[in-house]
């Protein structure tokens, strides 16, 4: 997950399936749950739209393992989401891109706390993971 593979994901969707897909994103109340585009590309560009509110809303379901997923299925994808690991913090997150759009969302853990991100702009996802840790990174400096 650290390195987006979309050919993967697109082969994992294929596998799941429309019937099983649909079911699992209108369960999450994941974005406007549109998958419509086609199994191995509606979050491509295309149909699935998810606001950073609501993709902030789901990664703290998805922290506090409240998602209606096996609870060891929860804590795998929190492990393969791990993108820096430090003895008193752990950033977790995850990149997307398409149609000029970039989001970097995922979570830090630090001591007692963990603060849930989601950026989004115009550009890819490694820009906003950029911009993102600039953002930590400042954030870090202020405290």
């Amino acid at each position: 997950m650290r390195d987006s593979v979309v050919w993967y994901y697109q082969a994992m969707a294929r596998d799941i399936g429309e019937e099983r897909m649909s079911h699992w994103i209108n369960a999450i109340h994941y974005g406007n749950q549109d998958i419509s585009g086609g199994i191995d590309q509606f979050w491509l560009s295309s149909t699935l739209r998810i606001s950073p509110v609501e993709q902030v809303h789901f990664l703290k379901q998805l922290y506090e393992e409240s998602l209606p997923f096996d609870l060891l299925v929860m804590r795998t994808v929190k492990r393969m989401m791990i993108q820096e690991e430090e003895k008193h913090a752990t950033l977790y997150g995850k990149t997307g891109s398409g149609s000029g759009i970039g989001w970097y969302a995922g979570f830090i853990k630090k001591e007692n706390k963990t603060y849930i991100f989601a950026t989004n702009i115009e550009g890819t996802g490694l820009e906003a993971k950029e911009i993102t840790y600039r953002i930590l990174n400042l954030v870090e400096a202020s405290v």
